[in-house]
């Protein structure tokens, strides 16, 4: 007897360490979720994040090329103006000059 309640004490305490190696396995089981999960938000704030810089990547390229246009048309009227004053200039000199030449 002596050898059979040696090996139902070594059965037992097979058991327990069994036992305390399914806790262990199901925490690790456990915190492994919980990573997941984890990583699983992080990964979707990151795409949220991702889509908002892009949306305003592209807002801000359309502004600047609207800016572009404003002062590409802002120009083309400026040079429109300047040639016109320097036409009335001409003119005007051209009649100064007639009036001079006049008297």
């Amino acid at each position: 007897e002596g050898t059979d309640g040696g090996a139902a004490a070594e059965v037992e305490a097979l058991q327990a360490e069994k036992a305390s190696l399914v806790r262990q396995l199901a925490e690790v089981h456990s915190q492994l979720a919980e990573t997941e999960e984890d990583a699983i938000r992080e990964m979707r704030l990151l795409e949220e994040a991702r889509d908002q810089l892009k949306a305003q990547a592209e807002a801000h390229w359309k502004e600047a090329r609207a800016l572009e246009a404003e002062k590409e048309a802002f120009e083309q009227e400026a040079v429109k103006e300047v040639s016109h004053l320097q036409l009335q200039l001409e003119q005007l000199q051209a009649a100064g000059a007639g009036r001079t030449e006049a008297e």
